[in-house]
């Protein structure tokens, strides 16, 4: 018989083949139900049954597979408690210290105000308002302002104006070696223990589960001690845990949660992971990213909208991003517009190293300052105790890819008994050790084909 088929008879051929193969490979399947399918001496409603059987479980196993990999998409990331009793220590928060008010600025005030008597006490005011901007102003500006950061900065106190002694654990240090200049919205502060510092010296300080003591005297009394995230910056809303005024002391007691982030949270995409690295930083406000940072970039955003000028202590901003003296004003007066929190228009992902820090309990007491041990020339104090929980918060990836794998293989050997010997299975059938077989099949058909027979997987 001649080989050869009439263009006609190709497409029967080609549904012929086809079925054969693929009711031969049923057959021979390691796969859990499909030779029932196609195994003739059945009845054709044992048949149909495994067949209803065998989609219902391939569509079960792919619909959980789907579900599996969708839920490891959306949800990538996952907290818990870290209660491990071998990683007791925490590190030590950023403690921030910003002067409110000194002696420079009232004899400043006393030189360019002289001339007018009458309004000498209310322009004074006003004047320390403009240096020791806080985003309020009471009244216009009533005298004449330069508007140069320069000058403004001047007159704010120098670190070794702020501190007189630094103790931490009954061991003294250098407090400016350590207390180093930090740009914030407050104007220039002195941050310890804060990455956004140039630090060059580092001091180990870290809190165990006993309270560890910090101790710090002040020339200047008039000073605000922010306590802060080692990633975060003070911004206008945060609480200060000490006003410091003259001749007080005060005892603070803090209680510090981490939160450690898993090296692996990297690999996941910002978007997804909710939360960014300082090194993954894109803000001008800050060299380093945190959420306070972000916020503070929204607020330097909604300046620059609404008035085209941003306040003299915004960090890092330009000269000729300086609001002038109408400007201030108009700015100040919409201060709690600015920094509302439910702005839409600012979403800001979370410092993926972040600390939750409480304030237990605060005291503030009068100091005779004939009976008291400070060093000479301190005006105030404060002792900050420090205490770690017992328990750390812990980020990290919900799945890796063995996890991955593991549910997806489990998923399919509850459903269809898939292994890997099985998918290898495919490829011996298609492979050229098959190829004896095939042409086999293939003679039959070339025969059956000539007398228009097909061979579907059900029938006889």
């Amino acid at each position: 018989m001649d080989s050869m088929l009439p263009p006609a008879l190709f497409p029967v051929f080609v549904l012929n083949y086809t079925m054969s193969v693929l009711r031969d490979y049923l057959l021979q399947s390691s796969f859990h139900g499909l030779h029932f399918v196609a195994e003739r001496r059945l009845h054709y409603s044992e048949r149909l049954f495994w067949l209803v059987c065998v989609l219902a479980c391939w569509s079960g196993s792919v619909y959980l597979m789907y579900s599996s990999l969708q839920f490891s998409y959306e949800n990538p990331i996952t907290l818990s408690v870290d209660n491990h009793y071998l990683h007791r220590h925490t590190r030590l928060p950023a403690m921030v210290v910003c002067d409110t008010g000194n002696t420079r600025v009232p004899r400043e005030a006393h030189r360019i105000f002289d001339d007018d008597p009458k309004r000498f006490l209310q322009k004074k005011k006003n004047f320390e308002q403009t240096v020791f901007f806080v985003g309020t102003l009471t009244d216009n500006i009533l005298f004449k302002y330069p508007g140069n950061m320069s000058y403004y900065r001047s007159l704010r106190s120098s670190c070794d104006d702020i501190f007189n002694y630094c103790v931490w654990n009954k061991t003294a240090f250098a407090c400016c070696d350590h207390f180093l200049l930090l740009e914030t919205v407050f104007g220039p502060c002195y941050a310890l223990n804060s990455i956004h510092t140039n630090r060059t010296k580092t001091l180990k300080m870290e809190m165990g589960l006993h309270s560890e003591l910090l101790e710090l005297e002040f020339k200047n009394p008039q000073v605000s001690i922010y306590v802060v995230g080692n990633e975060e910056v003070p911004m206008y809303k945060t609480t200060a845990v000490v006003k410091s005024v003259d001749l007080y002391k005060y005892e603070v007691r803090l209680s510090v949660m981490e939160t450690i982030t898993d090296p692996d949270v990297r690999q996941v995409q910002v978007a997804r992971r909710k939360c960014r690295f300082p090194d993954e930083n894109y803000l001008d406000v800050a060299k380093l990213y945190s959420f306070g940072s972000c916020k503070l970039q929204c607020q330097k955003n909604e300046h620059m909208s609404l008035y085209n000028c941003t306040h003299l202590y915004m960090p890092y901003a330009k000269q000729k991003e300086i609001c002038d003296d109408v400007q201030l004003v108009r700015l100040a007066k919409g201060f709690k517009e600015w920094t509302k929190e439910d702005n839409k228009m600012c979403e800001c992902e979370l410092s993926c190293m972040d600390m939750d820090i409480s304030v237990v309990s605060t005291i503030a007491s009068k100091v005779d300052i004939t009976q008291t041990n400070w060093k000479n020339g301190t005006r105030s104090s404060a002792h900050i105790h420090c205490q770690s929980v017992y328990n750390k918060v812990l980020r990290k990836k919900a799945k890796n890819i063995l996890d991955n794998i593991v549910s997806l293989g489990g998923t399919a050997g509850l459903f269809v008994v898939c292994t890997c010997v099985g998918i290898c299975n495919i490829y011996k059938y298609t492979s050229h050790d098959q190829s004896t077989v095939n042409s086999s099949i293939i003679a039959g058909i070339l025969d059956r084909t000539w007398r228009h027979l097909t061979v579907p997987l059900f029938t006889e």
